[in-house]
């Protein structure tokens, strides 16, 4: 579930932090703010990474439940 909308995670991606929101949040959040939501430290769209089903076993244990 997307922490901020609530809703089922579409194209989900992770912040460098670890968290994990579907792509349009993290866009309209940092657009918005420029700060992870979280832990309020600076943040760009730039550094977060999509997670696909190739790429998630590099990110599985960064993520944060």
């Amino acid at each position: 579930m997307d922490p901020i909308t609530l809703e089922p995670v579409i194209a989900p991606a992770i912040s460098p932090y670890g968290h994990v929101m579907g792509s349009a949040t993290w866009r309209v959040v940092l657009g918005a703010q420029g700060v992870c939501p979280f832990t309020k430290k600076p943040l760009r769209w730039e550094q977060c990474k999509v997670l696909t089903k190739n790429n998630y076993d590099a990110y599985k244990d960064s993520i944060i439940q």
